[in-house]
């Protein structure tokens, strides 16, 4: 929609360039044939309303650019996130060393946040056990060597230790057996074990 410049389209030398096609600001060129046109008679009335209508103009093609601006994709300045990390007041869990901890922590231990058990300042994670002299064991703690003994290595009442496993027989027993062999036709699907230890 053009907007018509109140008072300036009565002389012949007011440039009628589309609102669309105006500049954004005032040059001399154009302040010049304003302040002519009031000379040869205009009124102040006449003045004003012609500098308002150049003001009005100019909103008009800021409008237009910024329309142009988001066609072209431009959505405005970036927002930046909020952040995800609540205040200490409202932590759900658990909080230590002013942070809030996740939902399966247990114990501030060390200034950390900790699953399982703390001994001291070391956090051992669930399901593990902390054997003095070794530390965190993710098993049960013996009372020779080795001192630890992994969950998987653990056979009633012994530890198989590293390289064996504990292997259930045909009868429900459980003997300790080296890794990669068999104790029963149980680890041989459509097979036998043999003697010493071998799926055929």
């Amino acid at each position: 929609m053009r907007i018509p410049i109140v008072g300036a389209y009565d002389s012949p030398n007011i440039d009628r360039t589309p609102p669309e096609r105006l500049p954004t600001t005032m040059d001399d060129r154009r302040f010049d044939q304003v302040t002519r046109a009031y000379g040869r008679g205009g009124s102040r009335r006449a003045l004003l309303k012609s500098l308002l209508g150049l003001g009005g103009i100019a909103a008009g093609a800021v409008v237009f650019d910024n329309a142009e601006a988001a066609r072209r994709g431009y959505s405005g300045p970036p927002i930046l996130p909020r952040p995800t990390q609540p205040p200490v007041s409202e932590c759900i869990g658990l909080e230590c060393n002013g942070q809030c901890c996740d939902r399966h922590a247990t114990v501030c231990c060390g200034g950390f946040c900790c699953t399982g058990g703390c001994h001291d300042t070391e956090c051992c994670g669930a399901g593990s056990s902390y054997c003095d002299g070794y530390g965190c064991c993710p098993g049960i703690c013996l009372d020779h060597f080795p001192t630890c003994c992994p969950s998987n290595q653990i056979c009633n009442d012994d530890c198989c230790g590293d390289g064996g496993y504990c292997c259930l027989k045909e009868d429900g027993a459980k003997v300790c057996t080296q890794i990669g062999r068999c104790c029963s036709n149980l680890q041989c699907p459509g097979g036998r074990c043999d003697s010493a230890g071998f799926c055929h």
